[in-house]
């Protein structure tokens, strides 16, 4: 996808869904693409933020959203802003589903929060205690959450309990981005 030539000055967040051919971006100007990728065209803009998307997520109901003008926003495929979810303070970054109920999501920010979302009604239901810097990428699962930071650490929590599990240090930089699955985490 040649984002440049359809609007985006620059491309900081993406999310592909290869099952129905389609894709989303989200720019440094603060608008969302959606993306066909049989034909390579852009079939929606969803504007809204005020200022640069950083992470997107989907499900085949919602668009969930993390910008820097300190929101969150979950949309509609047909681009309507259902839900702004408001709380954190600075850029919001982090972003992830929970596993086993999609109509949640957790994010984390600026302000070292990370925070649990019941996208319905757009309240907050649980903030975890503040992590040791900005909080820049957040993966719900069943059973852990891992959050990755300025600090240059991982923590591990328990989302039943939001207890720290665990916390890794090994990094000299900011922890930008993180993938697990049952045996090892990747930053």
């Amino acid at each position: 996808l040649d984002c440049n030539t359809a609007g985006h000055r620059m491309v900081l967040g993406l999310w592909l869904d290869p099952v129905h051919d389609r894709a989303l971006s989200g720019g440094a100007d603060g608008d969302i693409r959606v993306w066909d990728l049989t034909t390579g065209g852009c079939t929606r803009v969803l504007t809204g933020h005020q200022a640069s998307i950083c992470s997107l997520v989907a499900t085949d109901e919602i668009i969930v959203s993390t910008s820097f003008d300190g929101s969150s926003k979950v949309w509609s495929w047909t681009g309507r802003a259902e839900q702004t979810l408001l709380g954190h303070q600075g850029h919001v970054c982090g972003l992830s589903l929970q596993e086993g109920d999609e109509r949640k999501c957790w994010t984390g920010a600026d302000d070292g929060l990370v925070k649990l979302w019941d996208m319905d009604t757009a309240a907050c239901l649980e903030t975890l205690p503040q992590q040791g810097g900005s909080v820049w990428c957040v993966k719900a699962e069943a059973a852990e959450l891992l959050t990755g930071c300025t600090d240059a650490s991982v923590r591990l929590f328990d989302p039943r309990s939001s207890q720290e599990i665990a916390h890794l240090l090994g990094h000299r930089e900011a922890v930008a981005g993180l993938v697990s699955d049952e045996d090892k985490i990747i930053t």
